[in-house]
């Protein structure tokens, strides 16, 4: 997961060694909207819905794989009310991910 995340990261910041409060919020939009693409793929997968079900739904892209590879890499909750808890962790998860690459660059 950290590939991706990395690539998309590097994508939003300039070359500059300090990081400027511009180019944090930028960072942290980009992996607001990748947790939030994430929480969309683990409440499907949660759902029942397969892995062509839900690469399906969108363009192919090399995030999105990586996405649903790791969302079902987590079980199935079964229960409705875990499974709130497991798209909000998974989601929580990649969101703090997400940051941590953009810090190690």
């Amino acid at each position: 997961m950290k590939k991706w995340i990395a690539a998309s990261l590097l994508l939003t910041m300039t070359p500059s060694a300090n990081a400027t409060y511009r180019e944090v919020e930028q960072v942290a939009k980009v992996c607001r909207m990748i947790s939030e693409i994430g929480e969309g793929i683990m409440a499907m997968r949660q759902g029942g819905h397969t892995k062509e079900e839900i690469r399906s739904r969108g363009e192919p892209s090399a995030m999105i794989d990586q996405l649903v590879n790791a969302a079902f890499n987590i079980p199935d909750a079964g229960d409705p009310k875990q499974r709130g808890a497991v798209t909000n962790s998974f989601k929580r998860d990649v969101y703090i991910s997400c940051l941590q690459d953009a810090a190690d660059q």
